[in-house]
């Protein structure tokens, strides 16, 4: 199967609740057949008065998540409706091994997170599958518990 790069975007604007060890700061669900491609994500501490040397990863995620917060999808492309794939804050009781993790990387809280490459070849591809659920994580634990705040920008395939 041949995917074209073209589909819905949408920007998520994200505000998590306090994080004090390691954790995930948004969780995106894929369904059966639509794939997605990351295009931009930012990240940042907002209430943290010490520096912590964050590692981060998108991870497949596993177990019985409960909870989280949907975050609504505001379009980029004048294509109205609601994306086909839901992203969520505040997702807790998942399991992780790391052994599927993608586009691991440091990074200085004081200073955030930014994911923006201008080659689309280097876009962060999360597949498809019913019940996928893919997080943006920490994977240590932070200095000090510390909200984050950020926007993903994410855009459907067409298969």
């Amino acid at each position: 199967m041949r995917l074209r790069t073209a589909g819905r975007s949408h920007r998520f604007p994200y505000l998590t609740a306090s994080l004090s060890a390691a954790g995930n700061i948004i969780v995106v669900e894929t369904t059966a057949n639509q794939p997605l491609l990351v295009r931009r994500l930012t990240s940042g501490a907002v209430s943290n008065v010490l520096p912590s040397q964050l590692n981060t990863a998108w991870s497949l995620v596993g177990g019985s998540p409960t909870g989280g917060t949907p975050i609504d999808g505001i379009p980029m492309d004048g294509v109205a409706g609601a994306p086909g794939y839901t992203v969520k804050v505040g997702v807790e009781g998942d399991t992780y091994d790391g052994s599927l993790d993608i586009d691991t990387e440091p990074w200085y809280s004081l200073a955030g997170y930014k994911f923006a490459p201008l080659d689309a070849g280097e876009w962060i591809y999360l597949p498809a599958g019913v019940g996928n659920l893919w997080a943006f994580r920490i994977k240590n634990t932070p200095a000090q518990a510390s909200t984050y705040a950020g926007e993903l920008e994410a855009m459907e395939l067409i298969p």
